[in-house]
């Protein structure tokens, strides 16, 4: 239990506290003259040791721009009532933003205010409470970026940038997986790093690894054991240290869905504010990947069919839309079952929806890529075909689809015959996409009477 009639003990606390808080606590003496420096020094400031800043004019530390602001804090601090004189309702400042320089030369913005102790026969100096304000600054940009619904990218810059600031670092990189992509934003690095550092997270299915076997908390990576790729650019570029921290999903803590990783040129011991600003950081894309993913599924829902999975009518007009607008050629295949109704009663709507999906799977195995396959309802499907400008090619389409269709479908044990119809039509031929929708329509139910008076294929192209 500690002792705290002792004054080293409260001097302790007080000293983690402001430190665990973020904070540093200077003095200063009637020159402006630093004589005392506690707190938070590394996070905020960038330097390591209090001498490195004891003797130091504070105007020193401000930025060549921001001198006039300073000066202007100064004489409102020293204008401020004595701070023993509890009477005065103006003892402390209103705290004022400013830029600093930290160690490395990089400007901060930290927010001051001041309480005037000069006049205090024991102590005679004025006290400055000092903190980060750019960390708060864009950590707002990325949330709001977050609630605005904003690219992966520009959300998670503000926030990289903002650990650049809150960690001593060479530089910072967040690497997310997005659905079936990697988004890697990085501060103080160049893109040559993400070349090796994506790579190195990468499993050979396509998901993400971390740099250490923790989940909840920050590792001090051994650089020896990373990729070699990665080993050497880090060696190359005089990095002793790198601390990482393994981002999960947010319904899944054991699954790494991407990982903070800090660059350190010195090696040094993990700090608990240092760690913490991790576990935050990792925090706010865990959740960031979360609400992708969520959004993903509902854009996926509003634009694909539940049961196959394929496009609907909603994603088929916009497609259309784009295409009206490009002015690109294209080819639309309409395509009906027939006698889907009777598989239907015959044998339950279990099994004619196993037949639905698995002529989605035939029509999308035919489909060329950046074919768009549509199921427009019921027994009725499309395929959208851009790029295809003459007959020939767009009866080359029907003719795989039919071929692909033709085999019986295997449901329960039972072997079901699917026959169709098909039409097809082209934009060269029809103009706007509506006339194409509308002459693939006709062409289908001409290839259903067909059908009916001749048994066998039915099809009829525009050529």
């Amino acid at each position: 239990m500690a002792d705290w009639s002792r004054a080293d003990t409260r001097r302790r606390l007080a000293e983690a506290l402001l430190h665990h808080n973020g904070l540093v606590t200077v003095a200063v003496d009637e020159t402006w003259t630093i004589v005392f420096v506690a707190g938070a020094l590394e996070y905020v400031t960038g330097y390591t040791e209090p001498d490195q800043l004891v003797g130091r004019n504070l105007l020193e530390l401000a930025h060549p721009d921001d001198v006039e602001i300073a000066l202007a804090g100064i004489a409102t601090a020293e204008s401020l009532a004595p701070d023993h004189d509890r009477s005065e309702a103006n003892i402390i400042g209103s705290p004022v933003n400013v830029r600093m320089l930290r160690a490395d030369g990089r400007p901060a913005v930290i927010t001051v205010a001041a309480a005037n102790l000069l006049d205090d026969p024991a102590l005679g100096v004025m006290a400055l409470r000092v903190q980060l304000a750019e960390v708060q600054a864009l950590i707002d940009r990325f949330v709001a970026g977050l609630a605005t619904g904003g690219p992966p990218h520009e959300v998670l810059q503000p926030l990289v940038e903002a650990m650049t600031v809150a960690v001593p670092s060479v530089g910072v990189a967040i690497v997310v997986g997005h659905g079936d992509e990697v988004v890697a934003v990085h501060a103080g690095l160049d893109e040559g790093w993400m070349d090796v550092l994506v790579p190195a997270l990468e499993r050979p299915d396509g998901t993400l690894s971390g740099l250490s076997e923790k989940m909840d908390d920050t590792a001090v990576v051994d650089v020896d054991h990373v990729a070699p790729a990665l080993r050497r650019r880090l060696r190359e570029h005089g990095i002793r240290q790198v601390w990482a921290h393994n981002v999960a999903t947010t319904d899944a803590p054991d699954v790494v869905c991407g990982c903070v990783v800090v660059l350190r040129s010195v090696d040094d011991d993990l700090q608990f504010n240092h760690r913490q600003e991790l576990s935050r950081a990792a925090g706010f894309v865990s959740v960031s990947a979360h609400q992708w993913d969520q959004d993903r599924q509902l854009r996926h829902a509003a634009h694909h069919d539940p049961l196959t999975g394929l496009a609907n009518r909603a994603r088929f007009r916009q497609v259309l839309d784009d295409l009206d607008a490009s002015g690109e050629p294209f080819a639309l295949v309409y395509l009906d079952l027939d006698g889907f109704k009777e598989v239907n009663d015959d044998n339950g709507h279990d099994v004619g929806d196993a037949v639905l999906q698995a002529v989605a799977d035939r029509l999308r195995a035919c489909a060329r890529d950046g074919d768009v396959v549509v199921r427009l309802g019921g027994d009725e499907f499309a395929v959208v075909a851009p790029g295809i400008a003459t007959a020939e090619a767009s009866v080359e389409l029907c003719e795989r689809i039919e071929a692909g269709l033709a085999p019986p479908v295997a449901v329960g044990g039972a072997s079901l015959s699917v026959a169709s119809s098909i039409g097809v039509a082209r934009s060269g031929v029809e103009g706007v996409a509506g006339d194409v929708v509308r002459a693939a329509d006709r062409a289908m139910y001409e290839a259903k009477r067909n059908r009916r008076a001749v048994p066998g294929p039915a099809r009829r192209s525009d050529g």
